[in-house]
């Protein structure tokens, strides 16, 4: 368990590797193991090819996308991706409008493809198993009209779905046995190909990428060491500062004893963090009923001036605030201004 939580950590945070990647599967082929065993049961309907691929596609399908949601690069190319106006993708400028939309689809396509890409490791490993046991395609394959069967169609042993026969280390001695061999071969041929042909591509992708790189493969471990390096230090840091602000905060309320009405205010529903204007170009960010209480209480302590170490963030409300007050004081001029 402590493995498990370690590597889901690492995705979350960007850092996984090789040795993440590889903790995933095991514990993906393990779930699909004692999935398979306590779960699947082939129907004897004409329901068992929508069961069958449902139970080898969808679970995988769900990985995927919870292997997407763990990933913080997804997550810091939606956040905020239809409000912010001074969002940026990349460091470099460029002048053309066009050329400017092209280089941020191209950023956003590569981020999403770069996230679906690291959390394909598990739906991977799924349907890849699901294809060497045989059971799950066999189950989707089978069909329910004897006469579907290749020269089977006057056989007396023809079964149903769920009573699809065991062949291995079995004697294939009727007719339906023989298809159920041949759909299993099927279902591991499809796996070693699909296995196969994946690696192939990847060893080629990243061979390509290695061949136009501009850095020596020291240097790029060092950036990834870097990188890594970084992503874990401020996640760190930004907890620490975290705690220490809400440390204070709550000393604040708990410094005298408060009223009905503090405990009232601080325990009110609060979804999001808001923001509020003292009239002037100072916007004060409110992340909670208690963070609000002792904004207000510092506040009324100075006379409305809140010198507040506890706010740290800022966002483009703040910023067309000060546009506003500058035009309306005549400093700024726009283009509809005379």
């Amino acid at each position: 368990m402590a493995n498990m939580g370690g590597a889901l950590e690492q995705m979350r945070s960007g850092n996984g590797g090789m040795g993440t990647h590889g903790i995933i599967i095991v514990l993906t082929i393990s779930a699909e193991e004692i999935g398979s065993f306590f779960m699947f049961e082939c129907p004897c309907d004409s329901s068992n090819k929508l069961y069958g691929l449902s139970y080898l596609f969808g679970p995988g399908i769900l990985l995927l996308i919870g292997g997407v949601w763990m990933q913080s690069g997804y997550w810091k190319l939606v956040t905020g991706l239809l409000k912010r106006k001074r969002i940026k993708y990349t460091n470099l400028e460029t002048t053309h409008l066009r050329n400017k939309n092209v280089a941020k689809c191209r950023i956003i396509l590569n981020t999403l493809c770069r996230c679906v890409f690291k959390a394909m490791a598990a739906p991977v490993a799924w349907i890849m198993v699901g294809l060497l046991k045989g059971e799950l395609f066999t189950c989707a394959m089978w069909p329910t009209d004897p006469h579907k069967f290749p020269d089977c169609a006057r056989n007396t042993s023809f079964v149903l779905p769920c009573q699809i026969p065991k062949t291995y280390e079995t004697d294939i001695l009727t007719c339906d046995a023989i298809f159920a061999r041949n759909m299993r071969s099927q279902s591991h041929l499809l796996a070693w190909v699909g296995l196969v042909s994946m690696l192939g591509i990847g060893l080629l992708v990243k061979t390509f990428r290695a061949c136009i790189s501009k850095f020596t493969f020291h240097q790029q471990t060092f950036i990834k060491r870097f990188l890594k390096a970084e992503k874990t230090i401020i996640n760190e840091k930004l907890c620490e500062k975290a705690e220490r602000v809400a440390d204070k905060v709550v000393d604040e309320f708990l410094e005298n004893k408060p009223s009905k009405a503090d405990w009232e205010q601080v325990s009110l529903i609060q979804t999001k963090a808001q923001h509020i204007s003292d009239g002037t170009n100072e916007i004060y960010h409110l992340y909670s009923p208690l963070h609000a209480w002792a904004t207000a209480k510092m506040a009324k302590e100075n006379n409305g001036e809140t010198t507040f170490i506890f706010d740290l963030v800022d966002d483009d409300y703040e910023e067309n605030l000060k546009e506003k007050n500058a035009e309306k004081a005549g400093l700024l001029k726009t283009p509809y201004s005379t």
